[in-house]
């Protein structure tokens, strides 16, 4: 069975089935049963014609007086009436008769003729009786369209040829394009090839006008009609916009061409000559008034155009993400609507992979989900260009919905007759020959699919495509083509364009990141994690965006204490660490790394003395707002990765080994003159190593030129500087707890304040971290403080000589003062340079009197 609509352009001499049969293919037969139906619609043709007061209604038909074969006709007024089938007046006898109309020339035949009265015009109902309504006896013999026919049988539920002619006046002057049909129930007789080619126009409540050709069409059996929706919501109401396997309808159904009209749920018409443009755009009718050609009346256009991200960010989504058109629709009742992306960037609205967003749009605002696909469903990857998208509000809606047309090997071809053929933009959407359709997620054949279901190419043309030479071809011409057991809709529109144009971006970052223990888990000691945090840059997955605050969260379990952030630093590419640290046992930051870049946070806490056997810590990066993540890094699942975890197991090892801190000094500095960089002949160059101390050459020193300085400064006079440099590293297992640097002053040297600015009278750095600035008094800025000569030093110095000259107290570990970090301990290195505070260094400057 199929459903839709058609027209035709042949001259008229008669109005009925010749225009059926003028365009080639088979003879389309007329069914007309009591109470019978095919696909849940009465399998029953009802004409209707408008004519005016004096006007004459010329009526035959192939099956009046052959049993109960009869023509009936309802004035405007609802009184019926029926034609004498005493006589052969309204009798068709054969294809001359039928293409020669109702005139007494030769080959012409006899009609049954009603004259229009004063107060009948209108639009008047006319039932074509078969000779056998009752029930559905025997199927017709396929026969082509220009050929005779048998002649009509006492059990045919179907009628071969009829006729609804107005003429005016004593000439008979013919009056085309008054009669129509809501929808056509036909029969071809066989499953044929270029079985329906008939021609129809078709006219919408809001005045649009479309030629619509059947082209060769394959139905067998059907229903035929246009309407406003085609498939539709039961819940919503709103058309689908797509295709379907009728075992997959489900909340989906058609409008049944009979029910009652609404503003917003109609049939169109469907005539059989170009419509008389003199019709009354409302006639009256048995109905009680008809709307018949209404002026064209395009819907405004929509307003206030906008996108934003699933997650809110204006104008970009995030790969695989989406987000959410916005838009008002200024008018009172729902209206089509359709959104063009030019994915392409080509400027041409709906070409190529464009993607079309359609719908039914309400009264005020809308918001439309758009899932960042293209028209060929797939994924549009992250793009350093922006492309546009544009609305429209759709008039004229067209919809032909064909229920179980199994072939259509040579497309439908339609022709829009007014509205817009231009516009704002450049878009294949104002053509007067575009359809549209989707039938991408059908198998065809009823589900089945099969070597005869055949889809057409493309699968999916919401986009549109143009219907000159036939589209939405599909199957094989057989009783198991593509449209077997389906319903497939085809739709046309005339769109109103908004003049708002959107710039559109899509992003994606592939980030990345790894969590890894530093040395072992000891009871009690510090514990030593590294966090690296990667925006891997791989154009083909689509990761090529930079992202600024990405948040990275560590939360470590109870059992660890005094957690603390030794460092951050940029590992490769470019990036910023951000905020960070730790609130309780949380860690927190919000990172900027560009494409390809990489970071790494290490972080620090104590494991407590009651801890055992294996310790279990993830951590995490979340993605920023609408840049989509395309590698499932963590295996967690999910296209979109908001966030992506790593986790650590270790055991805890045996405590055991010592602590062992390294100290070596060396002079930095002469006069502000680097002794590691100087080329002053006179002055010593950078030592690097002493090879002759072991302290200098522990692999565990964070580089080979990390020891910078010289041992031997050579000879100095009256009133030089000597900066010397003290660097310390815990090259044992253990942490080391309690560090402090005690340095007596040189004998004939005095300690230099303000060195390094006004109240920077030493420095110290930590590992990476910056270099800090400290104080000689003893004050709540930092713990360091220089001794007088002679005065009272803190028992924990254990100096081995006496205070003659003055002595630098630096503890490095302590938490009193902000000067220098907090650091309960220095943990043991493991390897150079790892943990990153297992080392450091402190200097200072003196004078010579």
């Amino acid at each position: 069975m199929a459903t839709c609509c058609l027209w035709s352009s042949q001259p008229a001499q008669a109005e009925g089935s010749k225009e059926l049969t003028s365009s080639g293919g088979r003879r389309a037969y007329l069914s007309y049963l009591t109470a019978g139906t095919y696909g849940g619609v009465l399998e029953r043709t009802t004409i209707y014609v408008y004519a005016d007061t004096g006007e004459t209604i010329n009526l035959g038909s192939s099956a009046h007086g052959v049993n109960n074969g009869r023509i009936q006709y309802t004035k405007p007024s609802g009184s019926i009436g029926t034609c004498d089938t005493s006589t052969n007046s309204g009798q068709i006898v054969d294809r001359t008769q039928e293409l020669n109309g109702p005139f007494p020339l030769a080959g012409g035949y006899t009609p049954c003729t009603v004259n229009v009265g004063v107060g009948e015009a209108g639009i008047w109902t006319i039932d074509f009786v078969s000779p056998y309504p009752d029930d559905v006896y025997v199927n017709p013999v396929a026969i082509s369209a220009a050929g005779n026919w048998p002649p009509q049988d006492f059990y045919d539920w179907f009628v071969t040829a009829w006729d609804v002619t107005v003429t005016q006046g004593a000439g008979k002057l013919v009056q085309p394009g008054r009669a129509y049909t809501n929808y056509l129930a036909g029969n071809i007789g066989a499953y044929l090839a270029d079985s329906l080619s008939s021609v129809f126009y078709v006219v919408t409540r809001d005045g649009y006008h479309y030629r619509v050709d059947a082209n060769g069409l394959d139905p067998f059996r059907f229903i035929f009609f246009s309407d406003n929706r085609g498939v539709y919501n039961t819940t919503t109401g709103k058309p689908t916009y797509r295709s379907f396997d009728l075992n997959a309808l489900s909340s989906d159904t058609f409008r049944d061409p009979n029910a009652a009209e609404t503003p917003t749920s109609y049939t169109n018409k469907l005539f059989f000559n170009p419509i008389d443009p003199a019709l009354p755009s409302l006639a009256a009718s048995a109905a009680g008034g008809t709307w018949l050609n209404p002026s064209l009346a395009p819907p405004p256009p929509p307003t206030t155009l906008s996108i934003n991200g699933v997650e809110g960010t204006p104008n970009q989504i995030g790969q695989g993400l989406g987000g959410s058109f916005n838009f008002t629709n200024p008018d009172s009742i729902n209206r089509p609507y359709q959104i063009t992306l030019d994915l392409n960037a080509n400027n041409i609205f709906g070409d190529g992979n464009d993607r079309v967003l359609q719908g039914t749009a309400n009264p005020g605002t809308n918001s439309i989900f758009w899932d960042g696909k293209d028209g060929s469903n797939i994924v549009i990857k992250s793009q350093t260009i922006t492309f546009k998208a544009v609305i429209a509000t759709l008039g004229g809606e067209v919809h032909f919905p064909l229920i179980d047309a199994e072939g259509n090997s040579n497309g439908l071809i339609f022709k829009r007759l007014n509205g817009p053929t231009n516009g704002s933009f450049a878009t294949p959407s104002f053509n007067a020959d575009r359809i549209y359709y989707n039938d991408f997620q059908m198998k065809g054949n009823g589900g089945v699919g099969g070597s005869t279901a055949i889809p057409p190419v493309p699968t999916n043309a919401s986009a549109g495509v143009n219907s000159v030479a036939g589209a939405h071809r599909w199957g094989a011409d057989d009783a198991y083509g593509f449209g077997n057991a389906a319903i497939i809709d085809t739709w046309a529109y005339a769109p109103e364009f908004s003049t708002t144009v959107l710039n559109i971006v899509v992003k994606g970052a592939d980030l990345q990141i790894t969590k890894n223990l530093t040395g072992s888990l000891r009871k009690g000691q510090t514990t030593t994690y590294t966090l690296d945090v990667t925006n891997a840059k791989n154009p083909e997955v689509g990761s090529t965006n930079d992202v600024v605050g990405a948040k990275v969260q560590d939360i470590l379990l109870p059992i660890f204490t005094n957690p603390q952030v030794v460092s951050c630093q940029i590992i490769s590419g470019a990036g910023n660490c951000g905020i960070y640290g730790f609130t309780g046992n949380t860690f927190n930051a919000k990172a900027d790394l560009n494409s390809g870049a990489k970071l790494r946070f290490e972080i620090q806490a104590t494991l407590s003395t009651a801890a055992a056997g294996t310790i279990t810590n993830s951590a995490t990066v979340n993605r920023p707002k609408d840049i989509g993540d395309p590698v499932d890094q963590d295996g967690l699942g999910g296209t979109t990765n908001l966030s992506e975890t790593a986790t650590v197991s270790n055991s805890i090892a045996a405590t055991s080994g010592n602590a062992q801190v390294l100290l070596v000094k060396r002079i930095t500095a002469i006069n502000g003159n680097r002794t590691e960089n100087s080329n002053d002949s006179t002055k010593l160059d950078s030592v690097v190593h002493d090879l002759t101390n072991a302290n200098d050459i522990h692999p565990h020193w964070p580089s080979s030129n990390y020891l910078l300085g010289a041992i031997n400064g050579g000879k100095v006079k009256s009133g030089d500087t000597i900066e010397y440099t003290i660097y310390f590293l815990n090259s044992g297992k253990l942490d080391a707890r309690g560090v402090r640097i005690c340095d007596l002053i040189t004998a004939h040297q005095s300690f230099q304040t303000a060195a390094y600015g006004t109240n920077k009278d030493l420095q110290a750095q930590i590992g990476l971290a910056p270099v800090v600035d400290l104080t000689a008094n003893n004050d709540s800025i930092d713990r360091t403080q220089v001794y007088g000569a002679n005065t009272a030093v803190p028992a924990a110095c254990k100096l081995k000589a006496a205070n003659t000259n003055g002595t630098v107290d630096i503890p490095i570990t302590g938490l009193a003062g902000s000067g220098l970090p907090n650091l309960a301990v220095v943990p043991g290195s493991i390897a150079a340079g790892s943990p990153s505070n297992s080392y450091g260094l402190v200097r200072f400057t003196n004078r010579v009197p």
